[in-house]
């Protein structure tokens, strides 16, 4: 999944990279459209949070000398449903984001050629014509296999020579 402070930083080169694996960049746009919002929505209510904490220590002041803090009560009613409403609004767009994030594709490397099939593409090198060498265990016996050295078997010591196991009991 692509990072949306990536595409952000780097919309065109995003854009590119969609288009050349043949992605729909609507998707990109619709996520950067979303991603404004996003943020903005993110701002206003970090700032109406904000003002409600310094409201908040103005009604406790207010209470705390004996005066009347009923009007700030009730704006702070006003703007807990607006706070309520904006925290909702940037949890469905985040939520949606994610989808779209989701949906566009990995960027092709900088050095993958562009083209509709395998075959436009070009070969960046030959094919191996030889086959692979095994590995491991089973290298040591097709190396044993092809020289004329003694075989050596991949099959472990026998049980009778191995050390003792633990004994093992319940706690």
């Amino acid at each position: 999944m692509l990072d949306l402070k990536a595409i952000r930083q780097n919309t065109g080169a995003v854009r590119d990279g969609i288009a050349a694996k043949g992605g729909d960049t609507a998707l990109l746009d619709r996520l950067l459209e979303l991603d404004v919002r996003w943020r903005g929505h993110l701002q206003e209510v970090e700032q109406i949070k904000a003002r409600r904490n310094q409201v908040s220590e103005e009604i406790g002041r207010r209470k705390r000398a004996g005066d009347d803090a009923s009007a700030l009560v009730a704006e702070m009613g006003q703007v807990s449903g607006r706070i309520k409403a904006l925290d909702e609004a940037v949890k469905a767009l985040d939520e949606e984001i994610q989808t779209l994030l989701l949906g566009l594709p990995n960027l092709p490397a900088p050095d993958v050629p562009v083209g509709e099939d395998e075959s436009q593409n070009g070969a960046s090198h030959a094919p191996s014509t030889s086959s692979p060498r095994p590995t491991g265990t089973w290298a040591r016996a097709w190396a044993s296999s092809t020289s004329n050295a003694p075989a050596r078997s991949p099959v472990p010591a026998s049980p009778s020579t191995r050390a003792p196991a633990r004994a093992w009991s319940a706690p």
